[in-house]
């Protein structure tokens, strides 16, 4: 379904994996991935949710082509926001958490960055085309066909060139024009984040307790991230869910806390009796 070809940032391959399986599990996420302004608009959606989730500074790529240049002006003004740092933080290890601010901000940029003037033509399919007639003039003695496969070969060279000098073009535009959208969009995302956190995973963890799995990987019945996902969306939209599970978790809470000094009480006991350790 997504491509994710390399942009700017070295591909996390447990990032890859969440995110994917993120937006498949999520409509919305889904439509944020594939609906794209740009041309590998999904590696780019992948590469802010590792930023978010796992490594705000990932490793770059050596080199990066010129035609991401887009991409690259792009997370240098997350690198120039105060607030993405925050957001990084409060995202760190949350791969929901992480689902959300990265659709919130991919969303609100697709609504506002300049659409370039004209669709950016495929730098990378002009170069295998460029290679392939490279590799015939090398293996052709014909003088006839050395001459139509060097013109060919020429052809292709300009249209490369013009392909990038016009992906270069349309990132010095979103330069100049994205600085004062993109801070709006991290904030969105931060308050997102904030609202998240304060309601939505305190009770998809409690419906989780409340429904017998464990929150994390170490816990026995570890619920897959899927269902994570479905279970918070059930949470949000229905308030008798939300009800039950608050309700629930709070008996459990209690039950728990009870049994410890139940534990505690009866440890001392056998202290006292000389038949405990």
């Amino acid at each position: 379904m997504f491509t994710f070809n390399p942009l700017v940032y070295q591909q996390d391959e447990l990032s890859k994996i969440f995110w994917q399986r993120y937006a498949i599990a999520n409509t919305e996420a889904t439509n944020t991935v594939l609906d794209d302004p740009i041309k590998d608009w999904d590696t780019f959606t992948l590469e802010v949710f590792q930023r978010l989730y796992n490594d705000p500074h990932p490793p770059r790529l050596d080199p990066i082509l010129p035609e991401h240049k887009w991409a690259t002006v792009l997370h240098q003004h997350f690198q120039d926001q105060p607030d993405f740092t925050i957001l990084t933080q409060k995202c760190f290890n949350d791969v929901a958490a992480s689902g959300i601010a990265t659709m919130t901000i991919a969303n609100h940029l697709k609504h506002h960055i300049p659409k370039p003037s004209s669709p950016l033509k495929d730098v990378e399919s002009i170069r295998h085309q460029a290679r392939q007639k490279q590799t015939q003039l090398q293996q052709t003695t014909d003088p006839k066909s050395l001459e139509q496969l060097t013109q060919q070969f020429e052809e292709l060279k300009q249209q490369g060139f013009e392909a990038i000098a016009q992906a270069q073009a349309y990132a010095e535009q979103l330069g100049s024009e994205v600085y004062l959208m993109m801070g709006q969009g991290v904030e969105e995302a931060i308050l997102l984040r904030r609202r998240f956190a304060n309601a939505t995973v305190e009770e998809l963890q409690r419906a989780m307790t409340a429904l017998g799995y464990g929150t994390g990987v170490s816990q026995p019945q570890f619920i897959p991230i899927e269902d994570k996902i479905k279970l918070a969306k059930l949470l949000t939209q229905n308030p008798l869910l939300r009800e039950i599970a608050d309700l629930a978790g709070r008996w459990l809470d209690t039950a728990r806390k009870s049994r410890r000094s139940s534990d505690q009480q009866q440890m001392r006991e056998h202290q006292r009796l000389g038949i405990g350790g």
